[in-house]
């Protein structure tokens, strides 16, 4: 079961200001780009943190996490899956 809380509130300038929290139950669901740069500020780790920390160049994960470079074979997709912006296809596929 999927749940989800929506708040909504005004800021100073009258902007309206919006979050949304959801949690998935679901195995195959992924994170987007956006939920994992926030989870990186909320753990107070650097994106250039994480990628040395896991052997990738820097500017692969920010072109992956940025969507500046598709992440469908190779480098780029190793990089998505350590992530959690997709799957190992050949890990679901055997």
């Amino acid at each position: 079961m999927n749940a989800a809380v929506i708040a909504v509130g005004a800021g100073p300038l009258g902007y309206v200001l919006c979050a949304i929290e959801a949690e998935a139950s679901n195995e195959g669901a992924f994170m987007t780009p956006q939920q994992i740069k926030a989870n990186f500020r909320q753990r107070g780790e650097t994106v250039a943190s994480w990628a040395d920390a896991h052997g990738f160049p820097r500017d692969v994960v920010y072109r992956v996490l940025n969507g500046r470079t598709p992440a469908w074979r190779g480098q780029t997709h190793q990089v998505a899956v350590a992530l959690g912006l997709k799957s190992d296809s050949a890990k679901t596929s055997a």
